[in-house]
């Protein structure tokens, strides 16, 4: 769906806006409609108890907080319903001794990512093989893992529906996390458009995209055709709505009534009755125009040739929404005339009057002034403890300028959604801004440039998500936390300094940000989301400023950078993540901290430029795939005290010509130095890698063969 957030669209749904209402339907049908099935294995009934939910749960929208409550409801109604076809209430009675501590699920709950717009993501029959994995499942599970990770339901909330303790809950999510996880990961590993992708957010990937476990389209229309005619027929929308919507269904809910026929209503309300009211109407607003037109010019210019005082004011009621005040200004004769006396002739002085000059038009007036609305007439906002939040824009200006003060309140937050879709160009806010919300600018795909005040410390995730025409950002000085995916898919954004008071960066902040070039992180920074910069083409440099706070990087950090050519680990830092530099076909230059201990799966996988690299004294660990298909790779080295190279750690390394092994090393994995051809191994006598080398007919330093051949490559355990 067009993400205008949830709440905004509840909003809207409560007015009968019937886009809002198709929105709300179409994005939470489908895992609904997959844990009703895993309920009831009945499809029909599974529609029908859908359709009852979403009539239910859009007749009583005044009820709903926060956004949320839409899900969470109407999955607490549907479950209850399909709870009723299995009296026996052996349905969601989790085993014993599946009990786990709620603390870490409430404090990490998953990190859900959009995957909708990465490429290559269209694959049925992985979402299907996804789903496959969650089959095996008791049905509890299977709920339990739908809510928590796609309806993104807290622990505590998914036990309040199921009626068990949230510690259960929690030992089947553990469960899931055990048994499931794994298995999508394998099932990821099967396609290159998933690397780099977790296995937690495949999941609601999946249950988007399968066919297997989804509803046909056509049934999918029923069940939205039913509700509607039911909420027409209940008269919570205008029968007006109904047009789109086709004739009766072929099944009905359970428990709800036929829609009743309302012919006198719809006859009194059909198309050609309403084209006719809207001309009639139209036509009188016309006539009544022109009067009050022709009244208003009558009164101006009688307001022009009235003589009989100075100040002369207007208030326009012709207009009165207009809230027009015209004022007209007239000078005083500036010398008296003269008078012929007996007395001795005197000069007056000139004297103030309010008696105009004899003659009309004598004087002129000056420029009509004119008060206008006031300057927020365009911005709801809301007020609390002395601030006001700005929470939409309705006006039809490009160039927007923010209030500093609402009802003489300070202007301190631009809320969630805010400007969401906007068409504006720029904005000024006030200096009295601090945060700029969820969504605030999501997709204002017009927006070409801001200046964020001083005073702003946080900008949440998605601020400025899709904001595609946004070239230049200045941000504040007092600046903490970017959220995450605040600059996510920004494509025109070429350059960002961030101020040294930044401490934290969110997951994916600045992905797809194609024309980002570079970046300094400042040594503040003490929290650095998971693939910050993902596939940001452009960007040839990223520096991390020495006295760090940092003690790790998150995964996927660089994927995908292909103009990436150097780049240098801080001291403190004890691990090149996963995936860090993925496709980074730029990269020939690597300088790793002493700090480092592991360097992790798939962590430099394709960096075909890499000619070299010295590793640390403390590497203990290089995991699966690190090194696969860096074929620049010559000479490599690794140090004593390193013990492990995982499996496929250098397959496909075409150019490695030698490789220094000490007895530290105990093991090496399957497919290790795979169509390394020319490699030769110097290691010590008998140690692992000698084993290695002769298993897989690999060329030992100083021997002319080898010794065994007896074990395969794949068959090599060491």
């Amino acid at each position: 769906m067009n993400q205008r957030g949830i709440w905004q669209l509840i909003l809207m749904a409560r007015e009968g806006d019937r886009q809002a209402i198709d929105e709300l339907f179409f994005s939470s049908f489908r895992p609904a409609y997959l844990i009703l099935y895993a309920i009831t294995a009945d499809k029909r009934a599974s529609l029908d108890i859908l359709a009852e939910g979403y009539v239910e749960i859009f007749q009583n929208l005044e009820a709903l907080e926060t956004g949320s409550d839409f899900s969470e409801k109407l999955n607490r109604f549907t479950i209850r319903r399909a709870q009723e076809l299995r009296p026996s209430g052996k349905l969601f009675k989790l085993p014993d001794g599946c009990e786990a501590d709620a603390f870490g699920f409430r404090q990490n709950p998953p990190q859900i990512h959009d995957f909708d717009t990465l490429p290559g993501l269209n694959l049925a029959a992985q979402a299907d093989g996804i789903l496959d994995s969650f089959h095996a499942l008791s049905i509890g599970a299977q709920i339990c893992a739908y809510l928590y990770y796609y309806v993104q339901m807290l622990p505590d909330g998914i036990a309040d529906i199921l009626g068990v303790h949230v510690n259960k809950v929690c030992g089947m999510l553990q469960q899931t996390r055990e048994a499931v996880l794994p298995q999508i990961d394998a099932v990821l590993q099967q396609s290159p458009a998933f690397r780099g992708t977790d296995a937690e957010s495949a999941i609601p990937w999946a249950l988007r995209c399968t066919e297997k476990y989804a509803p046909q389209p056509d049934e999918t229309d029923e069940c939205y055709r039913t509700v509607m005619e039911k909420l027409v027929s209940d008269e919570f929308l205008d029968v007006a709505s109904q047009e789109e919507i086709e004739p009766e269904p072929e099944f009905q809910m359970q428990n709800i009534a036929p829609p009743k026929e309302h012919r006198a209503l719809r006859a009194i309300f059909s198309l050609p009755t309403l084209i006719a009211v809207l001309a009639v109407l139209i036509a009188v607003f016309c006539i009544v125009g022109v009067r009050q037109l022709h009244t208003y010019n009558q009164r101006r210019r009688t307001m022009e040739n009235q003589t009989d005082r100075t100040t002369l004011t207007l208030t326009a009621t012709t207009f009165p929404s207009e809230r027009y005040i015209f004022s007209t200004e007239f000078e005083a004769p500036t010398e008296p005339p003269t008078t012929e006396t007996t007395e001795p002739e005197t000069q007056t002085e000139p004297v103030a009057t309010t008696e105009t000059p004899s003659e009309p038009g004598a004087t002129e007036p000056t420029t009509p002034v004119i008060t206008t609305a006031p300057p927020h007439a365009d911005f709801s906002f809301i007020e609390s403890s002395g601030a006001v939040t700005i929470t939409g824009y309705s006006g039809s200006k490009t160039n927007v300028e923010v209030p500093a003060k609402i009802n003489n309140k300070p202007v301190t937050t631009i809320g969630e959604n805010a400007f969401f879709n906007s068409s504006i160009t720029s904005i000024k806010l006030p200096t009295s801004v601090r945060t700029i919300g969820k969504s605030a600018f999501h997709s204002c795909t017009s927006l070409q440039s801001i200046s964020l005040p001083a005073a702003v410390t946080t900008i949440e995730p998605n601020a400025f998500r899709g904001c595609t025409g946004l070239s230049a950002i200045t941000l504040s000085s007092s600046l903490k936390k970017i959220g995450a995916q605040a600059f996510y898919q920004c494509s025109a954004l070429s350059s960002v300094a961030l101020p040294n008071s930044v401490s934290s960066i969110g997951d994916w902040a600045f992905a797809y940000c194609t024309n980002l070039t570079g970046m300094a992180i400042p040594s503040a920074v003490a929290t650095l989301g998971n693939s910050v910069f993902y596939e940001c083409k452009s960007l040839s440099r990223c520096t991390i400023e020495s006295g760090t706070h940092l003690s790790t990087l998150g995964d996927s950090m660089f994927f995908d950078c292909t103009s990436l050519k150097s780049f240098s680990f801080p001291s403190g830092i004890r691990a090149v993540p996963a995936n860090c530099f993925v496709g980074c076909r730029s990269l020939s230059s690597v300088s790793l901290a002493a700090s480092i201990t592991t360097i992790g799966q798939n962590a430099f996988a394709d960096c075909v430029s890499l000619t070299g690299i010295k590793f640390s004294t403390n590497l203990r660990k290089i995991e699966d795939g690190a090194f696969n298909g860096c074929t620049g790779l010559k000479d490599i080295t690794f140090p004593y005290g390193m013990s492990t190279i995982g499996n496929s750690a250098f397959s496909g390394c075409t150019g490695l010509r030698s490789a220094t092994i000490p007895a530290s090393v105990n093991t090496i994995g399957s497919k290790a130095f795979y169509n390394c051809n020319e490699l030769v191994i110097t290691c010590p006598e008998g140690s692992a890698a000698e084993r290695y080398a002769d298993n897989n007919h690999i060329e030992v330093a100083g021997r002319t063969t080898a010794t065994t051949t007896t074990m395969s490559d794949s068959e090599n355990n060491d």
